[in-house]
């Protein structure tokens, strides 16, 4: 028996309902959206609505909050995150000495360290979970670590343990071990104390 094939056309624009909204203004409420006036207006006529639109300015003042920094080296050895080189004993180490500095000179909050794939994380989890200098819980402070399809699971782990911390006084952030394009890389509020520092270990494909 053979199966039906269908073929189906989306659009990706939300510029044609936009079109069909008969309103005055327009409210978008999004920390992640691209540039407003393309997003809607491009095929709206200008001539004709001749829109007004305001955007309110970034929460964090980019010049003197946010600092960005891009890693190649660590002790004049070469910092690569390919799928040749993570099985490295010495790139994994490395990276273990990185992130434990990096958590350490966040004073507080979360640091969220994302992965390029579940295979890379869980690699680099289990190396430092086995190490016997108990890397994991030493240098790198047992960070909570996300598990497929259980998001709320690990969020309640994660923010019970910034309430331990903050209420313990202790210095030092806590690392969120997450995955790029996974569940807790989208749409999830990770605001003020929930993520201080943002690190991404290599690029997905």
């Amino acid at each position: 028996q053979m199966e039906e094939n269908s073929l189906s056309y989306r659009c990706l624009s939300a510029a044609p309902i936009f079109q069909e909204l008969k309103c005055l203004s327009i409210v978008l409420a999004s920390g992640t959206l691209p540039n407003v006036d393309d997003f809607f207006l491009n095929a709206q006529d200008r001539n004709k609505h001749n829109p007004h639109i305001l955007e309110t300015r970034h929460a964090a003042d980019a010049a003197s909050r946010v600092y960005c920094r891009i890693l190649s080296k660590y002790n004049d050895r070469p910092i690569s995150a390919t799928y040749e080189n993570r099985a490295s004993v010495t790139y994994k180490r490395d990276l273990v000495e990185i992130l434990a500095a990096i958590i350490k000179n966040t004073h507080r909050g979360g640091v969220i360290v994302f992965f390029s794939s579940f295979a890379a994380m869980n690699e680099f989890v289990r190396y430092a979970r086995s190490d016997p200098q108990q890397l994991w819980q030493r240098k790198l402070r047992s960070p909570i670590v996300e598990q497929k399809r259980m998001v709320k699971d690990t969020l309640s782990k994660f923010d019970h343990a910034l309430q331990k911390a903050q209420a313990s006084h202790i210095s030092g952030a806590v690392p969120l071990f997450a995955v790029c394009r996974g569940q807790l890389s989208e749409g999830i509020d990770l605001a003020d104390d929930r993520c201080r520092t943002v690190v991404v270990v290599g690029l997905p494909l």
